[in-house]
């Protein structure tokens, strides 16, 4: 688990773990998981010795080979995320460049720092 090193989390994930271990769980899991893979290797051989032409495991297995038809949308949340960012520091560079500039122009106009000059009146 990644926590950080002095997190008040971590002595409360560090005992739920510690109760996994000692109570067998992640060993149950791990079994488990063995069998169930054992299983799905077992069909996938059996599908293939009974018919050669059919390259795709068939849908029943439940074990389904991932392509990138299946990855396509986490590469477009990706793409469009970074495109996004990019943007907004495009978008933040512009605005700090032209208050920049607006802030030059005060002082040079005003020739004092931050005061605006008075205006008289002869009424």
């Amino acid at each position: 688990m990644a926590l950080q090193r002095h997190s008040p989390l971590k002595r409360k994930f560090d005992r739920a773990i510690r109760w996994m271990l000692e109570s067998g769980l992640i060993r149950r899991w791990f079994l488990e998981s063995l069998r169930l893979s054992r299983k799905a290797n077992e069909q996938k051989n059996d599908s293939l010795d009974t018919s050669s032409s059919e390259e795709d495991p068939s849908p029943s297995s439940g074990v389904i080979p991932l392509s990138i038809d299946h990855m396509q949308g986490a590469f477009l949340v990706f793409v469009f995320g970074n495109v996004f960012a990019v943007l907004v520091f495009l978008l933040e560079n512009c605005c700090r460049r032209r208050a920049k500039d607006n802030e030059d122009f005060n002082l040079s106009f005003s020739g004092s720092k931050g005061k605006r000059p008075k205006i008289m009146s002869n009424m």
